[in-house]
C-alpha cells in the first residue's frame, strides 16, 4: 500500500499482485478483476510535455516518429494509464510501437510505476521503457515486445 492523498490505496489488479508480489485486498475504486470491458480511449485534452519529457525527447527520440501522450489503455483492474511518449523507429517496417514513461528526480508517488507494470504486462505486444532523471543522468529499463507464436 503506499500513501496517496489523505488515504492509502490499495490494489487488486492481478497484474499489479505479480508485480510486485503481493496480494492486496481492495483495489482504490473498489473494482473487481474484469469489471470494466479492455478499451483504449483518448486521453483528455493534452497540455504538452514538461521540461522533464522534452528533454528526454529531445535525447532519446529523435528522428522516430513520436507522439505525445497518444493514448490511454485500459487496464483489468479498472484503472487507466496513459504512457508519456510513442514512438515507432520505423514507421514503414515491421517493427513494434514503443510506449516511454518518463519521471522526474522525486517519484512522489508508486501509482505511476504500478500502472506501468500492468500496461506493459497486459500489453506485451509493444515495447516499454521506464526512464527517470536523476538530475545528472538517465536511467532506463527497457521492456521489448514479446512476439508470440501466431506473429512469427
Amino acid at each position: 500500500m503506499t500513501k496517496h492523498g489523505t488515504s492509502l490505496v490499495k490494489w487488486t489488479c492481478a497484474q499489479c499482485s505479480r508485480a510486485y508480489a503481493y496480494v492486496p485486498s481492495s483495489c482504490r475504486c473498489g473494482c473487481v478483476l474484469g469489471d470494466a470491458p479492455k478499451v483504449a480511449t483518448k486521453p483528455k485534452a493534452k497540455k504538452g510535455p514538461n521540461p522533464t519529457e522534452a528533454r528526454y525527447r529531445d535525447t532519446f527520440l529523435r528522428g522516430d516518429h513520436v507522439e505525445y501522450e497518444p493514448r490511454s489503455f485500459a487496464l483489468a483492474c479498472g484503472h487507466s494509464y496513459t504512457p508519456d511518449w510513442r514512438s515507432n523507429p520505423d514507421p514503414l517496417g515491421d517493427c513494434a510501437l514503443w510506449f516511454h514513461e518518463v519521471k522526474g528526480p522525486h517519484i512522489h508517488s508508486r501509482d505511476s510505476r504500478i500502472l506501468f507494470d500492468c500496461a506493459r504486462t497486459e500489453y506485451q505486444q509493444y515495447g516499454w521503457v521506464w526512464a527517470q532523471w536523476t538530475g545528472k543522468e538517465w536511467r532506463r529499463k527497457v521492456y521489448p515486445p514479446v512476439v508470440t507464436e501466431r506473429e512469427v
